[in-house]
């Protein structure tokens, strides 16, 4: 009882910040998800919020073509190629590497991810997603360079680094009991550069990229147009994680860094 007491007092903490930010339900992965009887339809949907394409998708729907067509079309779109930024939002992450162990091999959850990575992760890789957002696990973790699908395989990227890979977060540290590290870790993608079990939230800020003029074209020359993300506990509100993506094609170099 206590333990959904914590649970509840977590998520009621970070359900009160909703109200002061745009926010989206993504479909989880239970059988009789709320979000069904209360928005009937399609789950996944696209939205431009301050220079970012959204796209949100439906894990829970194994091979259904139609959103598979969708999402290329959206990524193919005018809109999305005029936005600075392309965030995929995705419950159930492509490489999951905590969760209970017994359901993962008894109940073939460890199938769950499967068909969003062989039939997502290259269209990530074809369009140059910056940056995709998972929860399921209950655990912080954020990489790139993620292994590369080919033909419903999947390869470890060694000698085809890309620092401007689609970076991937798994953000399940909303209010839930966490994973533990040496019982539910099971799988190794050998990919995230972070991976941190404790209680978080995430804010995303675009700069500097908004105005057309000419001053600001002086400007975003001193100060790159970046997407900033920070991760953070919500009872210490000290940085669990914090980095900057560019827009593809605009990494700083070291000389623009001087």
């Amino acid at each position: 009882i206590k333990k959904n007491v914590f649970q509840w007092l977590i998520y009621c903490y970070i359900f009160s910040l909703l109200f002061c930010a745009l926010y989206f339900f993504r479909k989880g992965n239970w059988k009789q998800h709320p979000l069904s009887y209360y928005t009937p339809g399609n789950h996944y949907s696209s939205y431009i919020v301050d220079d970012i394409f959204f796209i949100v998708l439906d894990s829970n729907i194994d091979q259904n073509t139609e959103q598979l067509k969708w999402f290329e079309i959206q990524l193919q779109s005018n809109e999305r190629k005029d936005s600075k930024f392309t965030v995929v939002i995705v419950h159930i992450a492509p490489f999951i590497e905590y969760w209970d162990p017994y359901t993962w091999e008894g109940n073939n959850e460890k199938s769950w991810g499967v068909y969003i990575r062989y039939n997502y992760v290259p269209l990530f890789d074809k369009y140059n997603v910056d940056l995709v957002m998972s929860g399921h696990s209950h655990v912080y973790q954020r990489g790139h360079n993620a292994p590369k699908i080919f033909r419903r395989k999947t390869f470890d990227r060694k000698n085809n680094l890309n620092k401007q890979s689609t970076t991937y977060i798994i953000s399940g540290g909303g209010g839930g009991e966490l994973e533990v590290p040496n019982i539910n870790h099971v799988e190794n993608y050998k990919f995230y550069e972070i991976t941190t079990f404790q209680h978080h939230y995430i804010h995303l800020k675009v700069k500097q990229c908004k105005s057309k003029s000419d001053m600001f074209i002086f400007e975003q020359k001193m100060n790159l147009c970046r997407l900033e993300v920070v991760a953070l506990n919500p009872f210490s509100e000290t940085i669990v994680d914090h980095f900057i993506l560019y827009p593809q094609g605009e990494h700083p170099t070291k000389e623009k860094n001087r």
